[in-house]
């Protein structure tokens, strides 16, 4: 009996230390449909999400419902600043326009501000998105990737539309938080594609600002090696118009036709802007080692006749009421808080500026001379006369990071030349890849085997002879 009982008791053991070991095989068994429906339901919100970079930026798209309430969505805190210099006669036209170039480059080294132009476009988009792209990651820290690649498709959208001045952080955000919705909900591809994307707006990223899980975590650090072999590709921007300006990712990439080399392989977001068109945008994928030839067609604004008629007349005002009424009329066209209208005349040691300044204050006149230390004197114009704030040294110095999850815990890694490398630690941790689960294991097979060993032996049985002696005890 002993020797039936005790192979059943070994087999029982092991067969409890695999079920242990391999608790995601027991699951799929037990319910292997679910895995399948919900995979199919990622790449269906995969492929969604895949057309949204590759789609034409001129299509408009609107925030997704629920992503964002009323009252996130706030109006844009940025300035508008608009700077225009007109020639006093023709011997002064070159000059004036080098002016004109010269002084908004010196307004967009201020704090807070966006250059405006004759032609009207939307305000910055920042402060109405920020607070949205911040409910997507509360999303993702929480777990809820479905939900947040319906706030970030939407929120890309927007970016796509929006034809004003480009936030080359924020799209570098959004394109970071759909990658990690994408492989926290299984779908590498897809993930692999939008954190290249991120990397090409925001190349300084780190590895810990992915530490949302292991697999994301893995997957960036994989993606960020990748880039360094991979061959570089090349574009070239052309549009037909003299003196258009191209951006790519949002840097300045000179005029018209402009070629662009060294680019990483992937999404890029190019626009186009010149004076008296609207600027147009488009989002191109760049494959490694491949030149790319891109033209696009600039849209001749229907407003520019009208406010470069109000410009003339506020750069030719002789009144102060007059310059007043034509600077309001100015600012409510191109949709400014701020403006300088000068004329310039040239001069033997440089220029001599003549027009008006709006601000808060209202209208005020100018009446400068440039020349001796030309950017010097034109950054104290701009700053003096519009009354600008200069930005914080320490915060331009230092690149703000993209942010990293919320629930994130750093312990100290043994990693070979850096002792004290600190790596990310994941609560999510499956029981059965730790230490203490493979020692407990180790002593229930031992205990196993030892008690198999113990029942399975037949047990010794006494030979030999017996004699007994009967004594009977007399009763007293």
């Amino acid at each position: 009996m002993a020797k039936g009982r005790s192979p059943m008791l070994v087999s029982s053991a092991v067969a409890a230390v695999l079920v242990l070991s391999f608790p995601s095989v027991t699951a799929a068994q037990d319910g292997d449909t679910a895995p399948v429906a919900t995979d199919d339901a990622a790449k269906d919100s995969a492929k969604e999400s895949a057309k949204v970079p590759a789609a034409d930026a001129s299509n408009e798209a609107e925030v997704q419902e629920g992503s964002a309430s009323p009252e996130e969505v706030t109006t844009s805190q940025l300035q508008g600043v608009a700077v225009f210099v007109l020639p006093k006669n023709a011997a002064s036209a070159d000059g004036a326009g080098l002016l004109q170039d010269m002084m908004r480059t010196q307004v967009r080294g201020f704090a807070n501000v966006e250059v405006r132009s004759r032609v009207v476009e939307p305000r910055s988009i920042k402060s109405r998105l920020s607070s949205i792209i911040e409910n997507g990651y509360r999303k993702l820290n929480d777990g809820d990737e479905d939900g947040a690649k319906v706030v970030f498709d939407g929120v890309l959208g927007h970016l796509r539309a929006h034809k004003g001045p480009f936030n080359k952080r924020m799209m570098a955000q959004t394109l970071k938080g759909l990658a990690v919705a994408h492989e926290m909900g299984g779908n590498t591809k897809q993930a692999t594609r939008f954190i290249n994307a991120s990397l090409n707006f925001w190349p300084d990223q780190k590895p810990l600002e992915y530490a949302y899980s292991k697999d994301v975590f893995k997957l960036f650090s994989k993606v960020e090696k990748s880039r360094v072999t991979t061959l570089r590709a090349s574009l070239e921007i052309a549009c037909g118009i003299e003196g258009a300006t191209v951006f790519v990712d949002g840097a300045n990439q000179g005029d018209s036709p402009a070629t662009v080399k060294g680019l990483h392989a992937g999404g890029h977001w190019v626009q186009v802007r010149a004076e008296g068109y609207h600027t147009v945008a488009k989002w191109v994928e760049l494959a490694a080692g491949k030149a790319t030839k891109l033209e696009l067609e600039l849209e001749k604004a229907a407003d520019f006749k009208e406010t470069s008629e109000l410009v003339s007349k506020l750069a030719s005002a002789r009144t102060k009421k007059a310059a007043a009424e034509i600077s309001a009329a100015l600012a409510n066209a191109i949709n400014t808080d701020k403006a300088l209208v000068v004329t310039a005349q040239a001069r033997r040691k440089g220029f001599e500026l003549k027009g008006w300044a709006l601000t808060e204050q209202g209208v005020t006149a100018v009446r400068r001379k440039v020349g001796a230390n030309l950017m010097t004197e034109l950054n104290q114009i701009v700053a003096s006369t519009l009354g600008l704030t200069a930005k914080d040294p320490s915060v331009a110095s230092a690149a703000p990071s993209l942010g990293a999850p919320r629930k994130m815990s750093l312990v100290e890694n043994q990693v070979e030349g850096d002792p004290q490398a600190l790596g990310p630690h994941f609560d999510d941790e499956e029981f059965y890849e730790t230490w203490w689960f493979w020692t407990a294991t180790g002593g229930v097979v031992v205990t196993s085997i030892v008690l198999g060993i113990v029942l399975s032996a037949e047990p010794e049985v006494p030979r030999g002879s017996l004699d007994l002696t009967l004594t009977r005890v007399p009763a007293n």
